[in-house]
């Protein structure tokens, strides 16, 4: 059908039809704010959508009342109308049940009928027919000579694996309904893992079963002792004369004392560990100067050496040497000599981090590490490639952990500077792309040593006196120090609390407070070591010398020992599993203890794990990243508009969407004379979707933008949720998709 284009003339002066009116929202082809401003604005539109308004340079509609500028004497079917009145089309100044293009449909999923109750402003609500239930969307909300591409494959509102998907990222089908859901696997490996300092290995561990799933070499200078035992297993423990029996350091001074370390071919000496969504660990080596990841997926991994068979350990018995195991997937050396070989320096920090760079269009897997040395140095590392995209000295608290937060700042605990450092991970993206203000650092009263941040966003460290909440979002500036059943407020917090003197009422609310601090002060143990936090609000720190202690998140004042965590006077390291279990691991303790915040015994000492000389306390489940970061994931869809010499006006997008507080979908897009060249273009940003305001406007996007619309486009939408219910697993549904789109030959509309 060949409908020619009319300019018409409109304005707001009395007797014409309103500006928006004649936008033509009947058409869906001027969505309102699209048409020009002025009273004498002029702009092409359909003449079907131009009869179906009856709009006339002086006048106003037969029917209806000039006296109330051009707006209808009675309102509904049947009676006189203008655009702003009539539920249905305004033909001749009638309102008439059902709309031009009842008669047609608009093909993909809209089907001829009554579009969903609630739409976006500036679209129209025709009810073109009582054959449609309002249960799918429809770009082209019943608009004449709009077509539509549905983003399902069956064109019903179910999608399946099968869909025709440029890139799949973070996101799954929902096997039941047919929903595109965030994908589950961060919440699906039910693991831990911890280092074998002493012997240079990470051990997998289920920790629902307690079985050691695979230990890995994590380079050349991991001990492997080849002896067996009287059933024939390995005996994977380290010779007597080994250089890893001894730790190399003693912090307990506040890292100041640096004797002369074990040379690189004795040991590896595996500390941190930090773990990402899809499960996989990336360990810190502090002797070796380096960065290793080992996948998750076991007898999965990728065939790393091209052998043709997938090698990999099946648990402590069988560590393959280095360079063997094809889930070891690469092996970063941070720091070389003047010939080019590894000196052996100060890692310590490491911090798993899932994030969609603005540069990119899937979610990408970095990981953070640090090293304490005088200085102190951060790199960041892509966790595909292992490759080094920015090396960057830090604000003065040179690392010793680090924890980052649903914001995207990575905090530091500087034990050798006793500060809290942060860096904005979002303003510094590469060597070139980190300014000097994207990095600070906060005097602390102790030298810290754990860190963690619970999914309020707050910030928990360890130091050697005082367990410490610092919330860097509130605006109550306050200092509480708890020392038994006393609690003070203080005045200035640095090198030392001072100033604390006023006392705080018992009722009082700390959850908001900037400052709160758990004195030891000669209590319990020697120092705050290891600190974690669960889903439920709780927080858990690891006393050298003494029990856990369990911490309530929002009033630390309700804290106690955790019995049965006292680890030979070597309660160290502390994570909290997917099931929400406490693991308390002992520096050099073979056997951890897990214990259920709920309950008030220990579940076990797990005697069946047999580790070797352990000095680990980061992030080694995943919880940390998962309950204080937000996931995502994102797909890409190409579509292809007119053919030949036509134009397309990319319209709308039309959607079901189920979006519950907490999550979100948004969508980008991009457009461009061929597939290929799609690649080339930016993406803009479209819309973020609203449940039940469906259609988006593709047209108002691009025109705001000042990008002329071509025959591809490709869409990318980002499936989001934040931590505000980290007791689930919390996710946006999208059920159907549908694109509408015109075509135009020169004045001519197809």
């Amino acid at each position: 059908m060949r409908i020619s284009f009319q300019v018409v003339r409109c304005g707001e002066a009395s007797g014409k039809v309103s500006e928006q009116a004649c936008a033509a929202r009947c058409a869906g082809a001027f969505p309102a704010g699209l048409g020009p401003s002025g009273a004498a604005s002029q702009f092409r539109m359909p003449a079907l959508c131009l009869a179906a308004a009856v709009l006339f340079l002086g006048g106003v509609a037969p029917g209806c009342s000039k006296d109330r500028g051009g707006l209808a004497d009675e309102e509904g079917v049947g009676g006189a109308c203008s655009l702003e009145t009539c539920a249905g089309t305004c033909i001749e100044g009638v309102c008439v049940a059902g709309g031009a293009g009842s008669a047609g449909g608009s093909g993909g999923l809209g089907q001829p009928g009554v579009p969903p109750a609630s739409v976006a402003p500036g679209f129209p609500s025709a009810d073109c027919s009582e054959g449609f239930d309002g249960s799918l969307p429809t770009a082209c909300q019943c608009a004449p000579d709009c077509l539509s591409s549905s983003f399902s494959g069956d064109g019903q509102g179910a999608f399946t694996s099968d869909d025709p998907f440029n890139d799949f990222d973070g996101v799954d089908v929902d096997p039941t309904t047919g929903e595109l859901v965030l994908a589950s696997t961060r919440t699906e490996r039910a693991f831990i893992w911890i280092a074998n300092t002493r012997q240079g290995t990470v051990s997998k561990i289920d920790t629902r079963s307690f079985d050691e799933l695979g230990r890995y070499a994590m380079g050349p200078g991991s001990f492997i002792n080849r002896e067996t035992d009287a059933d024939g297993r390995f005996r994977n423990q380290p010779n007597s004369d080994s250089r890893c029996d001894v730790f190399p350091f003693d912090f307990n001074d506040g890292g100041q004392s640096q004797p002369p370390r074990a040379p690189l071919e004795t040991c590896e000496d595996p500390s941190r560990t930090s773990v990402n969504g899809a499960g996989d660990v990336f360990v810190g080596l502090r002797n070796a100067g380096a960065i290793v990841k080992v996948s998750a997926a076991g007898e999965n991994c990728l065939d790393t050496n091209e052998d043709g068979t997938v090698s990999t350990s099946a648990g402590p018995w069988n560590v393959l040497e280095y360079g063997s195991d094809d889930c070891v997937q690469w092996r970063t050396p941070l720091f070389k000599g003047t010939d080019d070989t590894i000196r052996a320096r100060h890692v310590r920090a490491v911090a798993a981090q899932d994030m969609v760079p603005l540069d990119a269009t899937e979610v990408r897997s970095f990981v953070w590490v640090g090293d304490d040395d005088a200085g102190g140095t951060v790199w960041k590392v892509d966790g595909r490639t292992g490759e080094v995209v920015l090396t960057l000295r830090t604000p003065p608290s040179a690392p010793y952990g680090m924890a980052l937060d649903g914001q995207g700042m990575l905090w530091l605990a500087g034990r050798r500077n006793r500060g809290l450092g942060s860096i904005d991970t979002r303003q510094c993206l590469a060597d070139d792309q980190c300014p000097d203000e994207a990095r600070a650092n906060l005097p602390l009263p102790s030298a810290p040593y754990g860190i963690t941040v619970d999914f309020k966003g707050r910030v928990w460290i360890g130091s050697d006196r005082y367990l410490i909440r610092y919330n860097p979002r509130t605006e109550h500036a306050g200092i509480a120090r708890i020392r038994e059943n006393e609690v003070r407020q203080c005045t200035s917090i640095g090198a030392s609390l001072s100033g604390c003197n006023t006392e705080i009422a018992a009722d009082a609310d700390l959850s908001d407070w900037r400052w709160v601090l758990v004195d030891r002060q000669g209590r319990w143990g020697a120092n705050f070591r290891g600190v974690t936090a669960d889903a439920s609000g709780g927080v858990f720190a690891a006393i050298e010398g003494a029990q856990s202690l369990a911490v309530n998140g929002d009033d630390p004042r309700e804290h106690a020992l955790r019995a049965g965590t006292n680890l030979s006077n070597n309660s160290w390291g502390m994570a909290v599993d997917l099931d929400g279990k406490v693991w308390v691991v002992g520096k050099d303790r073979a056997q951890p203890v897990v214990f259920d915040p709920a309950a008030s015994g220990t579940i076990a000492e797990a005697s069946s794990i047999d580790l070797t000389g352990p000095y680990t306390y980061s992030d080694m489940t995943g919880s940390q990243l998962r309950f204080a970061t937000n996931p995502a994931g994102t797909l890409r869809r190409t579509f292809e508009g007119c053919s030949g010499s036509q134009n397309t006006i990319w319209q709308s997008l039309g959607f079901i969407a189920s979006i519950p507080t907490g999550t979100s979908i948004q969508v980008r897009a991009r457009t461009a004379t061929s597939a290929a060249a799609l690649a080339d273009q930016e993406f803009i940003t479209v819309a973020t979707l609203q449940e039940g305001l469906s259609p988006a406007s593709l047209i108002e996007a691009f025109t705001a933008a000042g990008i002329n619309q071509l025959r591809f486009l490709e869409l990318e939408v980002r499936l989001s949720s934040d931590s505000s219910d980290p007791t689930r697993f919390l996710t946006p549904r999208l059920r159907a998709f549908d694109v509408g789109y015109t075509c135009q030959v020169g004045s001519v509309l197809i």
